[in-house]
This record gives C-alpha cells, sequence and structure tokens, in this order.
C-alpha cells in the first residue's frame, strides 16, 4: 500500500492525473476548468527546485551531521535498493553502492574495531537479500562488515541493531545514507535508543540558492518529489507508530556536514 501511494503522489502524476479527469468530465465545464488549471498550473508551483531545496533542508535541521572524535558503537549502512538485468543477475542501486562506499571511509577513519553493518533484506519474496547482492558487487577492503540480510526497511533495520547490540543505551551509531533518507533513519534510530549520527552519502553540502531555482524546471519537479516522499515517509512511520514525535528531534547540536572521504 505505502508503495502504491508513493507511485501516485510522485511528481508529475498528480497533475497527469487531473488532466486525465478534465478529459473524462468534459462535459462538466466547472469541473472542467479546475482539473485542467491544476495540472496546467501545478508544475508551474511546484516546479522551482527552492521549494523541494527548502522542503529538505526543514528535515535535515532535525538530523546530527557532525561526525564524532571518538569511535561510534557501529557504522551502518542501510542500502537503497537493487535491480535486476538479463540472465536474472542482479546489481546494487547507484544509492546502495554511494552509502556503503561512505561507510568504507568511514571504517578506514574510526578503524577495525567498529563494525560496519550492512543492512538490507529482501525487498519482496522469492528475491535475494540487498545486502547480500550490494557485497558481492563491491569491494569492502579491511572493513569489519556484519550483515543484517532480513530487514526489509528502515525501521526494522533500527530493530535488529537494537537486537544485534541490547546492552548499549544512547550509543552512538553513525548511518551513512543519503540526505531524502536521513531524517527518517535518524528518527527511527532514536526511537531505538541510539544517537544517531547522519554522514551523508551524498554530494549535499547545505543549502544554497541561486536565481534559478526560482524557475520552474524539471529538476524542481524532481526534488520536490524526493522531498515531498521523504516527508510522506515520516508522516507514515507517525500514523504507524515507528516513530514517535520526540523522535524527529536531534539530541544534540546541529552542524554542517564533515566531508570525509569520496561521496
Amino acid at each position: 500500500m505505502r508503495e502504491f501511494l508513493e507511485a501516485v503522489i510522485r511528481l508529475p502524476m498528480p497533475f497527469i492525473i487531473c488532466a486525465g479527469l478534465g478529459l473524462l468530465f468534459w462535459r462538466r465545464p466547472r469541473l472542467r476548468r479546475v482539473l485542467l488549471a491544476t495540472a496546467a498550473l501545478g508544475p508551474l508551483v511546484l516546479g522551482p527546485p527552492i521549494l523541494g531545496k527548502v522542503l529538505l533542508a526543514a528535515q535535515l535541521v532535525t538530523v546530527s551531521l557532525r561526525l564524532p572524535d571518538a569511535a561510534p558503537l557501529a557504522i551502518l549502512v542501510p542500502t537503497g535498493g537493487m535491480y535486476k538485468v538479463e540472465d536474472d543477475q542482479w546489481w546494487p542501486s547507484a544509492a546502495s553502492v554511494e552509502r556503503l562506499s561512505r561507510g568504507l571511509a568511514l571504517a578506514e577513519r574510526y578503524g577495525q574495531a567498529v563494525p560496519v553493518v550492512v543492512a538490507g533484506g529482501a525487498p519482496w519474496p522469492g528475491a535475494p537479500a540487498e545486502a547480500e547482492i550490494l557485497l558481492a558487487k563491491v569491494t569492502s577492503g579491511n572493513a569489519r562488515i556484519e550483515i543484517d540480510s532480513a530487514s526489509r526497511n528502515t525501521a526494522e533495520t533500527a530493530e535488529a541493531l537494537r537486537d544485534r547490540f541490547p546492552e548499549a543505551r544512547a550509543a552512538t551509531i553513525v548511518a551513512a545514507t543519503d540526505r531524502y533518507h536521513a531524517a527518517r533513519m535518524a528518527a527511527v534510530l532514536r526511537s531505538a535508543e541510539f544517537q544517531p549520527v547522519i554522514a551523508l552519502s551524498d554530494k549535499y553540502r547545505g543549502l544554497k540558492v541561486t536565481f534559478g531555482d526560482f524557475l520552474p524546471q524539471p529538476e524542481g519537479l524532481f526534488l520536490t518529489s524526493r522531498a515531498l516522499r521523504a516527508w510522506f515517509g515520516l508522516v507514515w512511520y507517525l500514523l504507524h507508530g515507528k516513530i514517535a514525535p520526540e523522535d524527529l528531534l536531534a539530541r544534540g547540536p546541529a552542524a554542517e556536514p564533515t566531508t570525509l572521504g569520496k561521496p
């Protein structure tokens, strides 16, 4: 159900639906005008990248981004998807590779005493575990790798980490993930009684605004769509009791992202 709802709200799908309904109700002038106007004006309103940037920055305010000087309890690398090509070969998504690359850079910083927990189960019955596919395709070097091949989503990843370290209360977990996943990852880790720090795996380095960000463009629709999906994920977790409102608040000073290795 959640995947279906995310697909429906993904821009520009809502405007395509409005245009289709406008044509369907062509003989009802007032409803037709509202639907077609929404389809035409929606991309102009939601197209400027500034909207998506602000929505995303509002989430990242709740996330601690400063890497700790002391070694954390563990480095968490949640997978970000995979896909199948010809001959039934599975490959990790670019997001998964970027997250693992960031996690391995963190492992070099903190040493082999800190485990790198790569988490990602099978997204649907019959599929392999994302963590196993990722590690089969990307060399992990000398890092101390531990695999969580059962967790199917962000909430289950935090619960499995809690089971892995049952005696660690308020310990620091550094999670390597991207800007769109950061707030949800941090919230579920707080719910599991950890102190999360997010090491961004992409090239986001804070809110930067240019004149072009106020003009509608395809990139703006994509960015706004991703930001709205990130908020939708948080709201979904709140409504289903996966996290509490207080889990959205950073329990420490927020900071600018720390550059570490190659993103």
